[in-house]
Order: structure tokens, then C-alpha cells, then sequence
């Protein structure tokens, strides 16, 4: 049985804890939530109502999914980020150059995050934007801790 941790105090830590199961599902459902996060049924069905009541979740039978408006905002903010809109033309022109899959990524601490990426239909590759890995996990990721450390010349 995983360890129990305490339930965080804060709206906001409550919310991320409950949130970040979606990353890696398409959707969970109340009891799979509860495991994952160690939250109380009671609590973790609440907030799970509330959420579905603002649009930020959706409910289909006993699953919950992420809801249209979370969805917009992950949209408006790709749309309002200047590497992104600075990145996108030049990802399209090299993809249709080389007719290789393209990614935009970032570092985030110790992970690299997707941003976007640019392929094929016959492409087999299995990232999407918005997907975290380990940095050390990935070229793009090793290229990016190399830039960060000082280890590549500018």
C-alpha cells in the first residue's frame, strides 16, 4: 500500500496535487485519484465536483478527464508564449526540409517540457506538447543542460 502523505494546506497545492494525475492519463476515476494523490475520498470527490462545475474537469459515467476551459488556458498560454511564436515557422520550414520530427522544448528544473512539435503523418513518434522528461532522458534534454552549464559554446 503506498505511503500516505499528508494532505497540503494550501488551495493551490491541493489543486496541483490533484491535477497533476491527468499528465500521464487521459482520465482517472475518483478511487484511481485517491491513490495517486493520497487525498481522502471525501476531499478529492469535493474539489473534483467543484472543478466539473467551472469546466475545468469533465465527468463521462465514473471518469474524470481534464474539461474544455483547462484545455483553452493551455492554449491561450502557448499562444501568448513568445518562444513558441517565435519558434514555429522555423520548426515547419526544417521539418519540411529534412522531413524529420521537430520538437520545442524548455528546461524546467530538472525536466525538459514539450512545447510543440512539428511532424508527419507516418511519423512513429511517441512526444506530444505539454510531455515531461527527465532532462538527462533526452537529447533535446542533454543539449539543453549542456547550453545551461556552460559545457557548449555559446
Amino acid at each position: 500500500m503506498p505511503e500516505v502523505l499528508p494532505t497540503p494546506s494550501s488551495v493551490m497545492d491541493r489543486l496541483g496535487l490533484l491535477l497533476e494525475p491527468f499528465r500521464d492519463t487521459d482520465g482517472l476515476t475518483l478511487t484511481e485519484l485517491c491513490r495517486r494523490t493520497g487525498f481522502p475520498r471525501s476531499s478529492a470527490h469535493r474539489m473534483l465536483l467543484q472543478l466539473v462545475r467551472v469546466g475545468w474537469m469533465r465527468r463521462s459515467g465514473t471518469t474524470y478527464h481534464l474539461g474544455p476551459k483547462i484545455v483553452e488556458l493551455g492554449a491561450l498560454a502557448q499562444a501568448h508564449d513568445r518562444i513558441h511564436s517565435a519558434a514555429l515557422r522555423s520548426m515547419y520550414d526544417l521539418h519540411r526540409e529534412t522531413g524529420l520530427v521537430v520538437h520545442l522544448t524548455v528546461l524546467d528544473d530538472d525536466q525538459v517540457v514539450y512545447l510543440e512539435k512539428v511532424s508527419g503523418a507516418q511519423s512513429t513518434d511517441s512526444t506530444w506538447a505539454g510531455q515531461r522528461h527527465l532532462a538527462e532522458d533526452t537529447v533535446a534534454g542533454l543539449a539543453l543542460l549542456a547550453r545551461r552549464d556552460g559545457t557548449h559554446p555559446p
